[in-house]
């Protein structure tokens, strides 16, 4: 079976954003399993943020993303989840992506 690695943070923060620009950040992940990786589905927290992947098997040693576009509509400091799940594994992978609009 596949298992994920992320590589850097789980956590991106874009700092001072301003509202309705879109900002995109690339999440990656290595299958550091014996199996193909697969992503089911990637659910967020709101309207605010898009997600697109990797949507063909994840051979183990190879590299998959997430693509998040945040697109920021609200004032103040944001905070949003983003839930991954992969084929097989019961428990979502949690990323988040954060920003602070004036």
């Amino acid at each position: 079976m596949g298992q994920p690695s992320w590589v850097g943070n789980v956590t991106h923060d874009f700092g001072p954003v301003v509202r309705r620009n879109e900002y995109i950040h690339k999440f990656r992940y290595v299958n550091t399993g014996t199996g193909p990786l697969i992503i089911d589905n990637v659910r967020t927290d709101c309207g605010c943020t898009a997600p697109t992947w990797t949507d063909i098997p994840v051979v183990p040693g190879d590299t998959g993303f997430v693509h998040i576009g945040f697109t920021p509509r609200g004032k103040g400091k944001m905070r949003k989840r983003i839930k991954v799940f992969f084929r097989g594994i019961r428990k979502p992978e949690v990323l988040w992506v954060e920003g602070e609009a004036d």
